[in-house]
This record gives structure tokens, sequence and C-alpha cells, in this order.
């Protein structure tokens, strides 16, 4: 770590970091844990560059590759140290913004893997992002409209996703905000057309959270699950008309 700030290795030491990450797949889960903490101690030094280490170490090459227990505590505990710190919030945030807003799939999938873990952070109150004052509900439907898996299935925003929909479930007075949240990530008035593969994402999302029969369901979670996934295909600008909607 000492040789990343130094005038002379410092390039080289940085540019070693992003081989070895780019190899991730390839790495013991022992030396990716090392490579997390070192990232971590650094990214007070150089934010945006090492954040991206980071999230590029969340995001295996192998797009169905699962990290250790190990890996995943370490990702976890690395940006929820960095969230935590408040020089580090806002860059965090504008960095996650723009990779969201990115047309390249690195770089959406990094702001997914990022936000994901973020997403997960739980308080007595409820999911962290969800109860920081900072944080806008816009910004919230933003960054899950980018982590929806459209593409492939994330195990991590599958976990983020169900505890937030168990929140809905036992806190009424943020249902109707996480209910908002996750129809707009689907769909907007503003949006040119509407996108199917975010609806099947979403979908699968819940299906996931609470499955289909003959799976046990706690009825009010199925409920909920239903109640989303109707409100959900009504916003569909091709859905058939509700022959019982009051007529104009």
């Amino acid at each position: 770590m000492l040789a990343a700030i130094d005038d002379r290795a410092g390039a080289l030491a940085r540019s070693a970091y992003r081989r070895w990450v780019r190899d991730t797949d390839t790495l013991s889960a022992d030396f990716k844990v090392v490579l997390i903490r070192a990232f971590q101690r650094l990214a007070t030094i150089y934010p945006t560059s090492m954040l991206s280490r980071i999230a590029e170490l969340a995001t295996p090459v192998d797009q169905n590759a699962v990290h250790s227990d190990e890996v995943t505590a370490a990702i976890s505990q690395a940006l929820n140290s960095l969230w935590d710190q408040d020089d580090q919030r806002p860059a965090i945030h504008k960095q996650l913004t723009q990779w969201a807003g990115d047309h390249r799939k690195p770089q959406q999938a990094a702001a997914q893997s990022t936000f994901a873990y973020l997403a997960a952070r739980r308080t007595p109150d409820g999911p962290a992002l969800l109860t920081d004052e900072q944080i806008t509900t816009v910004w919230l439907s933003d960054m899950w409209r980018n982590a929806l898996p459209t593409d492939d299935w994330s195990p991590i925003a599958a976990q983020a996703f169900g505890y937030w929909m168990q929140t809905a479930l036992d806190i009424s007075d943020l249902s109707s905000t996480i209910q908002q949240i996750f129809l707009s990530a689907v769909h907007r008035p503003t949006d040119p057309h509407y996108s199917a593969r975010r609806m099947i994402a979403m979908q699968n999302l819940l299906f996931s959270w609470i499955p289909a029969p003959p799976s046990p369901q706690p009825s009010d979670a199925a409920r909920l699950r239903d109640e989303l996934s109707t409100r959900m295909r009504a916003q569909d600008p091709a859905a058939p008309p509700d022959p019982h909607a009051p007529q104009p």
C-alpha cells in the first residue's frame, strides 16, 4: 500500500492493482480480501480510482460466479466504511450517478454492484439509504432502475431488494415510498417506450423474494408481491384498458 502513494512507485503499484482486478476470477479469496482492504485505505487519497477497483472486484468477470462469504463481507465493509465518511459520501454519490448514466456496460455494472451493497445496509428504522435525509427518492429510483438484473442475475441486488420489500411489509410508513421507488424504476410517464426487460427483471426479483406456490408463502407478503406486480403491469402503455375502470 505504501508503494501506491510513493511518487515514483505509485503509478506502477496502481497499475498492478488494475491488472490483478482484471484477473479477479483467478485470485484466491484471501488475496481479494487483502486487495479490498488496501483499496479501502487508499480511497482517502484516490477516491475515484479505488472505488473503481472495489466495484470491479465486486463484479466478477464470470457473471455466474459468486463471491465467497469472506470476499462479500470485505466488499460490504469497505463500501459501508467509505459511505460513512462524510468527506467520501459526496464522491461516491457522484460516481454512482455517473456510472449509472453511462452507456458502457462495465460502468453500469459497477454502479449496479456498488449500489446493491449500499442498498443492503440496515438500520433499526429500515434501509440506510432510504432513511438518509441527504438521499432523494428520485436518486434511489434511478439507482434501482440501473440495478435491476436485466442481463444477469445479481445475488446481492436480490438480497437488497428482499430486504426493502420486507421493510415495506413491516414498516407501514415506508411501504408506499418503497413501492413507488420500485414502480418508478420500471416505468415512468416520461419514458419513450415501455421496457419489458425491466418489468421481467422486477418480476424475477419479486418472486425471488416470495416464490410462487407450491412453496410456503406468508399471506401478507404474497399479497404485497401480487399487488406490486399488478400495479406494475397496469402502468404498461400497451396493456389493455381495465374494463371496470370509470369511464370519462
